[in-house]
């Protein structure tokens, strides 16, 4: 189990820059049959054995039904692409990074499109995201200094915390995700403590006993996260499986 600490890991960073659990962020124009042109974005995990044979942008652009898939079963059909990107930078002692997000989806028809021009690239690992959604109207707020920041981890997901405003609502929330790394460093210790000290026919039980622990850390740890609410917060998640 990776320590809950204050201190964020700094892998987090490297994986949004690096190849593994590659992504892309795409922004691209549609051509229309109609003679409509309309402009939006698309994530998408790479294609790894097309992406290795050809010019990835390309193939692409010649097979749009790739980019345009919804991935997800939200009601917006079949394909679909988002019409804003939201770009957040972070400075930390690390360096300088940004990562990425998209939001205002819509659905379009496969039959309705001519042609598609990709204009950029951006990549970012899927691993590494936004945690929760915005809109462009955010980006306002998100220039601002911030007023605090701190990190929250648990067996498959780290959180980098960014809080631009502070209020009565946002104390209680930031003290409420303290004390549950406090707690929960104290309880993982106490099971290690199980397992070290435990007689031969104890051990199997007191090292289930710390895996089932873990297992559940990331559920309780979400549940916490998605209480801020809409405060003026942005949330990096990097998690691994």
């Amino acid at each position: 189990m990776k320590k809950l600490t204050i201190l964020f890991l700094a892998m987090l960073f490297s994986f949004a820059a690096t190849a593994e659990y590659n992504g892309d962020f795409f922004y691209f124009t549609l051509q229309l049959k109609d003679g409509e042109k309309r402009s939006g974005h698309v994530y998408l995990a790479d294609i790894a054995h097309q992406a290795k044979a050809v010019d990835y942008q390309s193939y692409l652009e010649n097979n749009f039904a790739l980019l345009l898939r919804n991935q997800y079963a939200d009601g917006k059909g079949t394909y679909a692409y988002y019409l804003d990107r939201i770009r957040y930078d972070v400075k930390d002692d690390e360096g300088t990074f940004s990562f990425f997000t998209l939001s205002n989806k819509v659905a379009i028809e496969l039959s309705t499109i001519q042609s598609l021009q990709i204009h950029e690239r951006k990549a970012q690992s899927y691993a590494v995201n936004i945690y929760h959604e915005h809109q462009l109207a955010d980006t306002v707020w998100m220039r601002t200094p911030v007023q605090e920041k701190f990190a929250v981890g648990a067996h498959f997901c780290d959180y980098r915390i960014y809080l631009h405003e502070k209020t009565a609502a946002t104390d209680r929330w930031i003290t409420q995700l303290k004390n549950y790394l406090i707690e929960q460093e104290k309880h993982f210790k106490k099971l290690e403590e199980n397992i070290k000290y435990a007689y031969d026919d104890e051990k199997e039980a007191a090292e289930q006993a710390l895996t089932d622990y873990e297992e559940k850390l990331d559920d309780v740890l979400g549940k916490l996260i998605a209480e801020c609410g809409d405060a003026k917060v942005v949330i990096i998640q990097y998690c691994t499986c």
